[in-house]
C-alpha cells in the first residue's frame, strides 16, 4: 500500500514563508501541515463540516481512495466513516464513501497573517479519551499506566 504525504498549502505576504510555518500545527488553526496517509488509514474529521449530515469533528472512518486531477493533483479523500450514515450528501457513488475536500483556515503566526490550506483529517489509530467521550464503541483497547486491558 503506497503512504501518500499531504503538505499543506501555507499562503503569506512575506517572501520568506519558511519562517513563519508554526512547528505546532494547534499555532495553524488546527489543520496539520504534512498529513501522512493510504488507503485503509484509520483517520478522524478535525473540522466540522456539514453538522446536520453528521460530518464533525471527532467523526472517524477510514481512507477508501484518494482522488487526483491533472490540474491540482489531489482532489480529495474518500472516507468511509464508521456510522454509514455520515455524510450521506457528499457521497461518492463509485466508491460508497464520503468525499473530503481540503479546508483553508487564516492564522496570524509572528505578526503575519496567514493561510493553510490541508485536508481536515488526522491519523487516529489511537485517540486520547477526551476526544472521544460520547462515542459508542464496539472494542475498545486501554493503556492505563503498566496495565493494558482488552474490552469486547
Amino acid at each position: 500500500m503506497t503512504e501518500h504525504q499531504f503538505t499543506s498549502v501555507n499562503v503569506s505576504e512575506s517572501e520568506n514563508i519558511n519562517q513563519f510555518i508554526p512547528k505546532d500545527d494547534r499555532d495553524a488553526g488546527g489543520l496539520p501541515n504534512i498529513l501522512h496517509v493510504s488507503r485503509g488509514t484509520r483517520v478522524m474529521l478535525i473540522r466540522n463540516i456539514a453538522t446536520d449530515q453528521g460530518l464533525v469533528n471527532g467523526a472517524l472512518g477510514f481512507v477508501e481512495k484518494i482522488l487526483y486531477n491533472d490540474e491540482y493533483g489531489v482532489s480529495s479523500v474518500l472516507v468511509s466513516f464508521d456510522d454509514r450514515s455520515i455524510g450521506k450528501l457528499f457521497l461518492n457513488s463509485d466508491y460508497n464513501a464520503v468525499e473530503i475536500t481540503k479546508n483553508s483556515q487564516e492564522f496570524y503566526y509572528h505578526g503575519h497573517s496567514l493561510v493553510r490550506t490541508q485536508f481536515p483529517l488526522m491519523p487516529a489509530w489511537a485517540c486520547t479519551i477526551h476526544k472521544v467521550q460520547g462515542i459508542t464503541c464496539e472494542r475498545i483497547v486501554e493503556s492505563v499506566g503498566n496495565t493494558l486491558s482488552v474490552h469486547l
